[in-house]
């Protein structure tokens, strides 16, 4: 299966879980990346891998009426999910799409802003991408991206991968496609390869509480961890599960790491543009 098929078919299968409670890190930095790229009523924004909509949602109320927002995303449930509660919040100026970014066109110049919020990693070239991303910027505009840092659900995500090894070594990966950009130095790397060369870049320390080991799972059916689970037949399932979630009470795992860097750079005036 290609990487296309296999992002669609895991994020349709987690739209199950994605908006529950546990997983409320999507919506916290979502907000955050809206927050840093400072919208302005009436600007247009674009949202690649939107989800169902934990960055493009608030760009709208920050954007009003006179605004634009267009959220890009594989996964026909999460635009679904998207869309209705866009529908439920009046948010008219708000339109989801269901398209490859890597294959839909804008015209040069055609937003204030660009987004993408846990999803650059998800492109083969992510220079390529990113680049792409920068010539849709108008000048004086801006462009957020969101990643993964160091550390990502640890300290269960060790134990994943452990138990995971006892019954289906194939599926244990030591690498990560994010793994490249969890830090400042790695972020800033793919901005100045891409020709940014000035980019601003906070990084989010925080933890997700997990007021029950069932929780993790939860996240884990939410979360691209829904590969994984997909692979198991319904008796590795539960015992993988079951093994999972006893050690996790067993030492007591009460939170998570959810760690993240932002990073926004805005493009020079025109005169200047690359």
């Amino acid at each position: 299966m290609d990487k296309i098929k296999k992002v669609i078919k895991t994020y349709n299968a987690a739209a199950d879980s994605f908006d529950k409670k546990p997983l409320s890190f999507w919506n916290f930095f979502g907000q955050k990346t809206v927050d840093l790229a400072n919208l302005r009523q009436g600007d247009s924004v674009l949202d690649v891998c939107c989800g169902s909509g934990a960055s493009a949602l608030p760009a709208a109320r920050e954007v009003g009426k006179e605004g634009l927002v267009i959220g890009v995303d594989l996964s026909e449930r999460l635009l679904q999910l998207g869309q209705s509660k866009a529908d439920a919040a009046g948010l008219d100026w708000i339109y989801f799409i269901q398209a490859n970014m890597e294959q839909i066109k804008f015209p040069r110049h055609r937003f204030h802003a660009v987004m993408c919020v846990f999803g650059i990693f998800f492109f083969e070239d992510m220079e390529r991408q990113l680049a792409n991303l920068w010539r849709l910027v108008k000048p004086t505009g801006k462009i957020g991206i969101t990643t993964w840092g160091s550390n990502i659900f640890s300290p269960v995500s060790e134990i994943w991968n452990e138990e995971l090894s006892k019954i289906r070594m194939d599926l244990v990966s030591d690498f990560q496609p994010w793994d490249n950009i969890t830090t400042e130095k790695g972020l800033k790397e793919l901005f100045f390869n891409t020709g940014i060369e000035t980019v601003r870049i906070v990084s989010s320390q925080r933890k997700q509480i997990l007021n029950d080991p069932e929780d993790f799972w939860t996240i884990a059916m939410g979360s691209g961890f829904r590969w994984i689970i997909e692979q198991l037949t319904p008796e590795e399932r539960i015992y993988f599960k079951t093994r999972l979630l006893s050690k996790v009470r067993a030492h007591g795992i009460n939170s998570i790491e959810t760690n993240a860097l932002i990073a926004v750079a805005q493009k020079p005036p025109a005169r200047q543009d690359l």
